[in-house]
């Protein structure tokens, strides 16, 4: 889709690119996170005042490279046009053999059907040929297996890059979750183990320098994502989604047919149990900043008090779990807990598999889709996001000793005080975690991947850790909602 994307605004060969997106493409294909990932400055063209400034300081005598994005009828004046390369970018365009208005009134993924259509030699730009198409080619299993194929290589291939920074293990983490998800849909696996040796490398060396690095595009680490959606004039509204991991959200994105939104990433803290990542989450604060991470009893005055920091007054906040909200119109700052995709971690006999067909239930429900709806008819703001992720373990029975378990349902973790014997707690290969942004009193030993203090034997679904699947997790804004 990429390559596609290029050769269409010749991204290779200009400098100054202006795009009249005339299908509003950028709101079905990110194709602005291609561009800026090779070297280009963006920018979208929204008010002829503006921009003529920002033209006139930044891009007229540049000598970096800049794309600039154009998606209605505004005006372009002519000199601006005539120093700038011109790429129309259409549906049309980019499938003309496919039916563009099908295209456009259909949900669709692009990367699937980008990677069908290098291979259709023929017209199919009718309706009916054009559902065909996506029905039976793009969706179909010899497109699925060679799409996770793609995306295996697309994996081996960037994991033998010397140091991946932390976001090239975002980029990997939306990968490998794609490849699991289209995978579970085959009933295939991939065997992935690489990426979580190299990703713990990457926990255990550059985790502790996450909280000093900053990003306009969103919060690096979930400590910091209250104060990024903060605006103390807008209603906003938070959706936390425990225990959903990138698996998770592509299968329930699948079903957000009238809900436009960015995708970007965010890290958890470790250990990714809801009682530490999701009090730093709604407080704001790092674990050793908490007077109990340990349990929640705090979370919700944790909460109030950081959003009276932010600017608002108490009125104006409100702290909520599940669907069916009863919203004050004086609230402007909401936190909305929903425990589903926790509750089938928690309860999964299935393995992976199981999680697919249980998440596909859930997101056709549409309680999600629901509740967005309606905060967004309501004027807020709206993201979502996740405490922590979960993945498959394999049981290697239940530890020995004193140690304290931070939360029980977690199994792939302890906490020991005063630095007891390790050898006699468990048979995971733990690994002593260092500890970062946690209190020091405790030493803290996390199961290697894949393993976990369950039954012998037994395959589970669970959190705790500090795997990939684990500790990077969606972060949301909502863009819009059609008809809502």
């Amino acid at each position: 889709m990429k390559k596609r994307i290029f050769d269409l605004i010749s991204a290779e060969y200009e400098k100054l690119i202006l795009i009249f997106d005339e299908d509003n493409i950028i709101d079905r294909i990110d194709y602005a996170a291609y561009i800026k990932g090779s070297g280009f400055n963006i920018s979208f063209y929204q008010d002829v005042e503006e921009f003529r400034f920002l033209y006139e300081s930044e891009i007229r005598n540049s000598k970096e490279n800049w794309a600039v994005i154009v998606t209605s009828d505004i005006y372009v004046p002519f000199d601006i046009r005539k120093a700038m390369y011109i790429a129309n970018l259409s549906m049309s365009r980019i499938f003309s053999k496919l039916d563009r208005n099908t295209l456009l009134s259909h949900k669709v993924d692009f990367e699937l059907l980008s990677l069908a259509y290098e291979e259709l030699f023929e017209l199919c730009n009718s309706y009916d040929k054009t559902i065909r198409f996506i029905e039976n080619i793009v969706y179909g299993n010899k497109n699925l297996e060679k799409y996770c194929e793609v995306l295996d290589k697309e994996i081996k291939n960037s994991i033998m890059v010397s140091e991946l920074s932390y976001i090239n293990w975002i980029d990997m983490a939306k990968k490998k979750g794609r490849l699991e998800y289209f995978s579970a849909k085959l009933d295939q696996t991939f065997d992935l183990k690489f990426v979580e040796d190299a990703f713990k490398d990457f926990i255990l060396n550059k985790y502790n320098s996450l909280s000093g690095i900053m990003n306009n595009n969103g919060p690096v680490m979930l400590t910091r994502v209250l104060e990024y959606i903060a605006r103390g004039n807008r209603k906003t509204a938070l959706i936390v989604m425990d225990g959903m991991s990138i698996f998770d959200f592509e299968i329930i994105s699948k079903e957000f047919d009238n809900i436009l939104f960015d995708y970007n990433c965010c890290y958890a803290l470790i250990p990714t149990t809801t009682s530490i990542s999701r009090q730093s989450l709604l407080s704001g604060k790092y674990p050793v900043e908490l007077k109990n991470p340990f349990n929640l009893a705090k979370e919700e005055y944790e909460f109030r008090s950081t959003a009276e920091t932010l600017g608002y007054k108490k009125n104006q906040i409100s702290y909520e779990r599940g669907y069916n909200l009863n919203l004050s119109p004086i609230v402007k700052f909401v936190s909305i807990i929903i425990n589903d995709i926790d509750d089938l971690v928690h309860n999964q006999m299935q393995g992976r598999h199981g999680m697919l067909n249980d998440i596909e239930y859930y997101a056709k429900k549409g309680e999600l889709q629901h509740l967005v709806s309606d905060l967004y008819s309501n004027g807020f703001d709206i993201y979502i996001t996740s405490d922590h992720g979960n993945t498959l373990c394999t049981g290697v029975g239940k530890p020995k000793g004193l140690g304290i378990e931070v939360e029980t349902r977690s199994k792939r973790m302890m906490v020991l005080k005063e630095f007891a014997d390790k050898g006699i707690y468990g048979d995971c290969g733990e690994i002593s975690y260092p500890g970062y942004y946690l209190d020091k009193q405790y030493e803290y030993l996390i199961c290697e991947s894949g393993s976990s203090y369950d039954i012998q034997d037994e395959i589970v679904m669970t959190h705790g850790g500090m795997s990939i699947d684990e500790v990077i997790v969606p972060f949301i804004k909502i863009k819009g909602v059609k008809n809502g």
